[in-house]
């Protein structure tokens, strides 16, 4: 492989993936540059279709073209022989835009064959906490350098999560419904930000009222694109999204399923002014 496309992929990789809003303005000098580099990796596929469609994926996911990014993300790992960077986007793309469970199962893969960071290996376990995959989680544990990576706010996750599942069981609140219902917000705020960007959730799960709040904090970020309006888009885009829900799983009103609230919230904070 020649140097020049993995500079370009490593361009690619710079400008949109930082956390950030997304510019999907394509008559910006963001938008030209990125019609540039997506045609530099389309020529590039005939010659290097791992690192072209690396490239590919991450412009595809930053366009909210997500059927596209999961091909592209997916083509690379098979073409690489399922090389560890290329599991990862996989992985990725699977788990929070395809089917879970083969991320799921890429992400087990992962940390008994490929050796990724330490970092990555936390990530697993929070998505494995955050998606109550509480069984896969015990295998994972069960790995000594895993172990050695708990802390104590893993262990007091770990306690709270065990609420959680406790309370979906009593409710009968399926796993698959709880899951699926939890990525709402992400897949909504992934349309706006940047799949880097972290977000603070706070959250209340109660088993003695029976009640769980999940709350998605938005950084204070400039925000010269959609103004004031971003919360209340958000939010009307999540209520929409769960009624969605409810009508696939046939779940009406005052149903178990109520007891799970989701909004958008903003930092307490100002923003200073130009």
């Amino acid at each position: 492989m020649s140097t020049l496309p993995l500079k370009k992929v490593n361009e690619i990789v710079n400008l949109f993936t930082s956390p950030a809003i997304k510019n999907l303005n394509s008559f910006s000098e963001l938008g030209k540059v990125k019609s540039t580099l997506k045609k530099a990796m389309q020529d590039l596929e005939s010659t290097d279709p791992v690192q072209a469609n690396t490239g590919l994926g991450i412009l595809y996911e930053y366009e909210n073209n997500l059927t596209l990014s999961l091909e592209a993300f997916k083509k690379a790992y098979n073409l690489s022989g399922h090389g560890r960077d290329e599991t990862i986007h996989y992985a990725n793309a699977e788990f929070n835009n395809g089917d879970q469970s083969i991320g799921v199962s890429l992400y087990l893969d992962l940390i008994e064959k490929k050796a990724p960071t330490q970092g990555f290996i936390r990530n697993i376990i929070w998505r494995f906490l955050t998606y109550l995959y509480l069984d896969e989680l015990e295998v994972v544990l069960q790995n000594p350098v895993v172990v050695n990576l708990v802390d104590e706010a893993i262990e007091k996750e770990i306690y709270n999560v065990n609420i959680l599942f406790n309370i979906l069981q009593k409710n009968h609140i399926s796993l698959e419904y709880y899951r699926k219902l939890r990525n709402l917000p992400n897949c909504i705020l992934h349309k706006y930000y940047t799949t880097t960007t972290e977000f603070m959730v706070d959250h209340i799960v109660d088993i003695h009222r029976n009640e769980v709040i999940y709350s998605y904090v938005l950084p204070v970020y400039p925000n010269q694109l959609y103004g004031n309006n971003l919360l209340s888009k958000v939010n009307d885009e999540l209520q929409i999204a769960i009624l969605d829900l409810n009508k696939e799983y046939r779940v009406g009103f005052s149903s178990p399923e109520d007891l799970i609230t989701m909004f958008f919230s903003v930092e307490d904070a100002l923003e200073s002014v130009a």
